[in-house]
């Protein structure tokens, strides 16, 4: 990594320590749709290529796995989306056991453009946050994050923090993991059917900046750097 020219010291280090400091070695799921880390399958008509996701009215969905099942732990949500309509409730993301419980975790464009985070517990403990921006434009992939900080719920969009729940006590830090699929375009049921083309996802347990994510896929997409070579600094 020292040696590559696509990376410099400077971001070795901020890498370095971003991945210290969030116990990374116990982090990384995925980069690009492209990456083989983990089984994307698309399905009823959704289609991938050059490692973009086109719903096409169907969906995609990755197999249940302890890296997706953050439990209470901080963690890190972040994809690349570019919508193709707007003023529609569209599920980006669903993890849920659905009723009766409905315990997991979602992230969706809601009917008024806004960007909506979902935890809930299976308990009784809900929490939903709205971004304050607006997505609308349909020309442009746009880069959102739901990450969850020390019990704290945060939105960013396009690099920009959006908004946060107000600190009350553990409110946020409850147990989401639920043994089913993350679904990708739709809810387990089929609803709120997602039309757009995704091109980037990433899932990890810790909570990382818009920068720190960029940080740490300008090392993962480096051609002289390999996945081995960043989890060793990870360790």
């Amino acid at each position: 990594v020292q040696n590559s020219p696509a990376v410099s010291q400077e971001t070795v280090n901020s890498i370095a320590k971003t991945l210290v400091d969030q116990e990374a070695k116990k982090l990384i799921l995925a980069h690009p749709l492209s990456d083989s880390s983990f089984t994307l399958t698309a399905k009823d008509g959704a289609t991938m290529s050059g490692g973009v996701l086109t719903t096409n009215g169907g969906t995609a969905e990755i197999s249940n796995s302890e890296v997706l099942n953050f439990g209470t732990d901080d963690f890190t949500i972040s994809t690349s989306v570019r919508f193709q309509r707007n003023n529609e409730i569209e599920m980006i993301l669903y993890k849920n056991m659905g009723a009766p419980t409905y315990k997991g975790y979602g992230l969706r464009k809601m009917n008024d453009n806004v960007i909506q985070g979902i935890l809930n517990d299976g308990k009784g403990n809900y929490l939903s946050l709205n971004s304050v921006g607006k997505i609308t434009d349909t020309t442009k992939f746009h880069d959102i994050s739901m990450v969850r900080k020390s019990g704290i719920l945060e939105l960013w969009i396009d690099g920009e923090k959006q908004q946060t729940t107000i600190p009350e006590g553990a409110q946020g830090n409850y147990d989401i993991s639920s043994p089913v699929p993350l679904i990708v375009g739709r809810t387990d049921n089929g609803y709120y059917q997602l039309e757009a083309k995704i091109k980037e996802l990433m899932l990890t347990k810790g909570a990382f900046t818009p920068k720190e994510i960029a940080e740490l896929q300008k090392v993962q997409n480096s051609p002289a750097v390999s996945q081995e070579t960043v989890n060793s600094i990870a360790k």
